[in-house]
């Protein structure tokens, strides 16, 4: 059959390594692309149903834009210096740490509002 296999498409096992991980890499980016625009919108939603206006939006999304050209200036330094497989360690292992602090926060805040509740809402 060769390189070509159903209706002249290549298939993934004739691709080569670096096709593959190339593929990967555009799936994964393409997938992150669309859920990063998901949730923007959302965001927009929830904040005008709170009752936010349109300027006090585009505020909040130029806070959070001007903190990712910030994080985008200073990961591509660290890149540079400590090479980006360490730096994509310390990403990976940064993330870890914040959601554990979520997850304590979240339960920090529960325990109490048990106690609360069992003890004097009762």
């Amino acid at each position: 059959m060769g390189l070509l296999s159903f209706n002249g498409v290549p298939s993934l096992k004739s691709l080569s390594l670096q096709v593959k991980q190339y593929l990967v890499i555009t799936g994964n980016y393409w997938a992150f692309t669309l859920t990063d625009g998901a949730l923007r919108m959302l965001v927009v939603l929830y904040f005008h149903q709170l009752g936010y206006s349109p300027l006090n939006i585009a505020m909040l999304f130029l806070f959070y834009e001007v903190f990712g050209v910030i994080t985008n200036l200073v990961g591509g330094w660290l890149g540079a210096r400590l090479g980006l497989n360490k730096t994509m360690n310390i990403g990976l292992a940064l993330q870890i740490v914040a959601l554990a602090m979520l997850r304590c926060l979240l339960i920090c805040l529960l325990l109490p509002m048990l106690w609360l509740h069992k003890h004097c809402l009762e």
